[in-house]
């Protein structure tokens, strides 16, 4: 004598396909919004005020005043110079 076991069948298959139907209409507007949608262009208007900007250009740079100076010089340096060592192992297949 055979023992029938049978699976319930769901009773809600409208609530799986509205389920399914919202996944995949999440999945389309994510798509159209990041491959189609064409970002809207943020308008910047050039100051008419350029003094600052004159000012900034007729800065002298001179690196060899910094170099020359007495507390560039003498600063402390507070991190090493890192010094040569062994990149890797010999035989990387081999255990520690």
């Amino acid at each position: 004598m055979a023992i029938v076991v049978e699976q319930e069948k769901r009773k809600s298959n409208l609530i799986v396909f509205i389920g399914w139907l919202a996944v995949m209409i999440t999945i389309v507007v994510i798509i159209y919004y990041l491959f189609f949608q064409k970002p809207e262009l943020i308008p910047i208007t050039a100051s008419t005020d350029f003094s600052l900007a004159t000012r900034v250009s007729q800065i002298d740079i001179n690196p060899s005043i910094v170099i020359n100076d007495v507390k560039f010089s003498t600063r402390q340096p507070y991190v090493s110079v890192p010094g040569i060592g062994e990149a890797r192992r010999a035989n990387p297949f081999l255990s520690y």
